[in-house]
C-alpha cells in the first residue's frame, strides 16, 4: 500500500499560508487567490492520457497558458499517449514521490487507488461546488467511497444499446421501438438474426462478446450486485447474478440469436458494419458511424437498455483526482474547477469526440444539443447502476467472472462449478490477497 507523505514545510510557515488563504477567501467571496509573490511560486502538475494530437495541443497551448494567466499558478502538463502506458506510469510516480497533483482516474480504479492511499478526499471543495449537481448522479457516485468524494467526472463513457433502424425496418420491426425488456430482446432477436445454410451466423441479432463489461450489464439489469456492499466479496454468484449470466448464455445456446463468441470485427463496431443488428457500446460509436458508414449515419439508433429489474447499462467515468501527496491541493482544485467550466470542457470534448459529463453542455452546446441520441446516452447514464467504488482491483475480480462464463460457453464446466471457482479467485483480489 502506498502511504501519503508530506515533506518540507515547517509548522510556522504552514500556519502563515493557512491564514493568508483564509483571509483571501473571505475577502474575495470564496475565490482562493494568493499575493503575487506567493502565487508566482506555486507550481502544480497535471497528468492525463490522451492519444489525440489536437487534444494534446489544447492542454499545452490553450489550457496551460490560460490557467497560468488567470491564476498565477504555474502548470506543468504531462500527457501519456495511451491508457496502458498511463496506468503503468502512475503508480511508479507515486512510489518515487513524484506523483502529479491532478491526474485522471479511469473506469474501475477508484477502489484500488483509495485503498492504496493515493487519492485526496475532495469534500472540502465539492460540498460547495455546484458542478457536481450538473452531472449524472451515478457518475458522481462512481467516485464516492464511504461518503467521501474522491473524484470529479469529466467524461461519460456510457455503455448503452445501439441498434440499426434500417435492419429493424428490413425484417418488419418498428425502427422506433427497440427492445425495452429481456422478453422483447429475445423475440426481436429471433427476427433480426441471419444464419447461412450451414448454421453459421451471418448477422448476429446482438453482439454477445463474453467480456466482463457486457456480462456485468446483464447482472445489474437483473438486480444483482457485482461485489458485496463492503467491497470485500464477489457478488456474481448470487441467485440474481446467476440467473442473469445463464440468460446471457441462453441467448446464444438456447435462443440462438447470436454466436457465442461475439460478432466479427471488420474495422469498426459490429453495429456500424452491420455484422450485428444491436450492440452494447460507448459514445465513440456515433463518431465511428459518421466516418465508416456516413450514408447510414441516421440509421444508427440509440436506446435505453432493455429491462429485467433495472435498465442499467455500464458506466465508465473518466474523472479528475487530486493526489494525497499534493503540496498544493487548493491550487490543484482551482485547476479542476478551471478545466470543468462548461466552455472549456465542451471545447476539449469536441476535439476528442467525447461525451462531457456536464448536463448543461449537452443541452446547450453543439454537436450534442443538435442530436437527440446524445441525450439518450445521458438518460441511460442516469439509470445505470454505478460501479462499486469501494472495491479494489475490481477489473481483476470481474475478469474471473468472465473466465467462468467463457468456460461454460465452451462446454468445459457448468455455470455453477465455474462461478464457485471464480468467486474464490475474485475474493483474493478484492481482499488484497493477490
Amino acid at each position: 500500500m502506498l502511504r501519503s507523505a508530506r515533506v518540507g514545510l515547517g509548522r510556522t510557515f504552514v500556519l502563515v499560508l493557512a491564514v493568508v488563504a483564509v483571509l483571501a477567501d473571505l475577502a474575495l467571496g470564496g475565490l482562493i487567490l494568493r499575493p503575487e509573490s506567493a502565487r508566482a511560486a506555486t507550481s502544480i502538475t497535471l497528468m492525463t492520457p490522451d492519444a489525440n494530437s489536437q487534444a494534446q495541443e489544447w492542454y499545452t497551448k490553450v489550457l496551460k497558458p490560460g490557467f497560468e494567466k488567470a491564476t498565477g499558478i504555474t502548470l506543468n502538463v504531462i500527457i501519456i499517449p495511451d491508457w496502458t502506458a498511463y496506468l503503468q506510469k502512475l503508480p511508479v510516480m507515486f512510489a518515487s514521490g513524484e506523483a502529479p497533483d491532478v491526474f485522471s482516474v479511469g473506469g474501475e480504479f477508484v477502489g484500488t487507488y483509495v485503498s492504496q492511499g493515493m487519492l485526496l478526499p475532495l469534500n472540502r471543495f465539492t460540498d460547495t461546488w455546484d458542478g457536481l449537481k450538473d452531472m449524472p448522479r451515478p457518475a458522481v457516485l462512481d467516485g464516492t467511497v464511504d461518503g467521501k468524494q474522491y473524484t470529479v467526472p469529466y467524461r461519460i463513457d456510457q455503455r448503452t444499446l445501439y441498434y440499426r433502424k434500417d435492419i429493424f425496418d428490413m425484417v418488419g420491426l418498428d425502427p422506433n421501438h427497440p427492445p425495452a425488456t429481456w422478453d422483447e430482446l429475445v423475440a426481436m432477436g429471433r427476427k433480426l438474426v441471419v444464419r447461412d445454410a450451414e448454421g453459421r451466423y451471418v448477422r448476429d441479432a446482438l453482439n454477445l462478446y463474453p467480456a466482463w463489461d457486457l456480462l456485468s450489464i446483464f447482472v445489474l439489469q437483473n438486480g444483482g450486485q457485482l461485489v458485496s456492499a463492503d467491497g470485500k466479496r464477489a457478488g456474481f454468484d448470487s441467485p440474481a447474478a446467476k440467473e442473469a449470466l445463464q440468460f446471457f448464455i441462453d441467448l446464444s445456446q438456447r435462443y440462438q440469436i447470436a454466436g457465442k463468441d461475439g460478432s466479427p470485427w471488420k474495422g469498426a463496431n459490429s453495429v456500424v458494419t452491420g455484422t450485428s443488428a444491436m450492440e452494447y457500446a460507448g459514445d465513440w460509436v456515433l463518431g465511428a458511424m459518421a466516418q465508416v458508414n456516413p450514408k447510414q449515419f441516421n440509421d444508427l439508433g440509440v436506446a435505453l437498455p432493455p429491462k429485467k429489474v433495472t435498465r442499467s447499462g455500464l458506466l465508465y467515468v473518466n474523472k479528475w483526482a487530486i493526489a494525497s501527496t499534493s503540496k498544493a491541493p487548493e491550487a490543484a482544485w482551482k485547476l479542476i474547477e478551471y478545466m470543468e467550466e462548461p466552455e472549456r470542457r465542451g471545447e476539449v470534448s469536441r476535439i476528442n469526440s467525447f461525451l462531457p459529463a456536464r448536463l448543461t453542455i449537452i443541452r446547450s452546446q453543439a454537436p450534442w444539443m443538435n442530436d437527440p441520441r446524445w441525450w439518450t446516452i445521458m438518460q441511460a447514464a442516469e439509470q445505470t447502476v454505478p460501479l462499486p467504488g469501494k472495491a479494489r482491483k475490481l477489473g481483476d475480480a470481474l475478469s474471473a467472472m468472465e473466465k467462468a462464463v467463457r468456460s461454460t460457453l465452451a462446454g468445459e464446466k457448468s455455470l455453477e462449478q465455474s462461478l464457485a471457482e471464480a468467486v474464490q479467485q475474485a475474493n483474493l483480489f478484492l481482499q488484497g490477497k493477490q
